[in-house]
């Protein structure tokens, strides 16, 4: 059928990417999270998007929020995807690896800005309850954030949605 002709080409065009140093220099990370976004959607094998995964971390800092996994349908929520649980998984496997005295605080600031500002395209989920929000920004060391700017337009964000629900608009 289709699907598996498609999850066999997909599949063998992840096998044949170069990894690590060698795919920086040519494949840009955008290209990346697009074959992460259909290998999620194919159900390829778990090694597979593990390989794609590890190298986006390993460009995360070359990213724009643009090319961040979203769930496909507007009805879907954000807050229990497998989009988002594969992007806080990405970060998490980037606080581990890469933050600390011995990676640049640069790309450690750049990929901090880039949670944040995916963090507000998140907030707008209606179904997204605080807890959850708290353990998404903690996904990352606050000591990581040069500046909270994004930060606090997902908080503003999140607070505006939230409070929409439990106060109903006044009628003049």
């Amino acid at each position: 059928d289709f699907k598996s002709k498609v999850s066999h080409i997909l599949q063998g065009i992840v096998d044949m990417l170069p990894i690590e140093e060698k795919a920086s220099k040519g494949i840009p990370v955008g290209f990346y999270f697009s074959l992460l976004s259909q290998a999620l959607q194919l159900e390829l094998r778990d090694d597979s998007r593990e390989k794609l995964q590890q190298q986006i971390v390993c460009m995360l800092h070359f990213a724009q929020v643009e090319d961040f996994l979203r769930p496909k349908s507007k009805t879907d929520s954000i807050s229990c995807s497998k989009e988002l649980a594969v992007m806080e998984q990405i970060f998490s496997t980037y606080v581990s690896s890469y933050m600390g005295p011995c990676h640049t605080r640069s790309s450690n600031v750049i990929v901090a800005e880039l949670w944040d500002m995916y963090l507000s395209l998140v907030a707008t989920d209606l179904r997204l309850d605080s807890k959850r929000f708290m353990d998404l920004i903690e996904t990352l060391p606050m000591y990581s954030r040069q500046n909270h700017d994004h930060l606090y337009r997902a908080l503003k964000t999140f607070l505006e949605v939230s409070t929409k629900l439990f106060i109903p608009s006044l009628v003049l």
